[in-house]
């Protein structure tokens, strides 16, 4: 089996969610970045029965796709210990099929995770990841992801939509033109093309953040957890992808 440098991890629980996760992660893959399956259990003794059973997971999708993923089987709790797993295994995204509609269950996982996670809830909606979506307030910490908007862009060719919320407060705005003026710049240096949206007036900037990923048929969204805790309120019936950093503990990566 060849061996990565990197790796895309696909938590794996043997569900049709499971497999969802998977076909974006063939979409993702670029490269030298190899692929994981990643199961947890609660006791050793199951170890060995599971590496079996994802023994002839990784057999039947080494027939369909003409590549052979890795396994990995831990001991341990998948809230506690799933970021900590991916990171050893150098992982620069894990990539989850969320059962939950609402998202919590995958928001717990997230915030103890220094690797990005991607929550997926269907499979891919095109061939390519063609929109993505970043909403930007004026805390510069969501200024992290950008790293991952330059990344994408480079290897999908993909249009960004910067999504702003409509703002009041003079103060407000002008820490959001600060923003905005180091946005441009650094999506202009990188020669990315993108777009910038202001949501209206009187409006929930979270509700329309998914209302506007409805209307361009979006591919990903990215969000930063802090925020991503508000947007899992209104996320509603939305299917889209969404990467999701942590400020403190993101691990900033590529597929080289």
């Amino acid at each position: 089996m060849e061996e990565f440098k990197k790796t895309i991890v696909v938590p794996w629980d043997f569900s049709e969610k499971a497999e969802f996760a998977l076909a974006h992660a063939f979409l993702l893959k670029q490269g030298q970045v190899g692929i994981t399956l990643v199961h947890i259990v609660e006791k050793t003794n199951q170890i060995a029965e599971m590496q079996t059973k994802l023994g002839e997971v990784v057999d039947r999708i080494e027939k369909e796709k003409g590549f052979k993923p890795k396994v990995e089987v831990r001991k341990g709790n998948i809230f506690k210990d799933l970021g900590r797993v991916a990171e050893e295994l150098n992982a620069i995204l894990v990539v989850m099929g969320v059962h939950d509609v609402k998202l919590k269950r995958g928001l717990k996982v997230v915030l103890k995770s220094p690797v990005p996670f991607i929550l997926v809830k269907e499979t891919p909606k095109h061939g390519i990841y063609d929109e993505i979506v970043v909403p930007m307030n004026e805390d510069k910490k969501n200024r992290v992801l950008l790293n991952w908007v330059i990344i994408l862009s480079k290897y999908y060719n993909c249009n960004v939509d910067i999504l702003k919320p409509f703002i009041s407060s003079s103060v407000k705005n002008e820490k959001m033109r600060g923003q905005m003026f180091f946005i441009r710049k650094n999506l202009d240096s990188n020669g990315i093309v993108y777009g910038i949206k202001t949501t209206k007036r009187d409006t929930d900037f979270y509700e329309e953040s998914f209302k506007f990923l409805d209307e361009i048929g979006a591919d990903m969204m990215l969000l930063m957890s802090h925020s991503f805790k508000k947007f899992v309120r209104k996320v509603g019936n939305n299917n889209t992808p969404i990467l999701v950093l942590n400020p403190m503990k993101a691990k900033m990566g590529g597929f080289n």
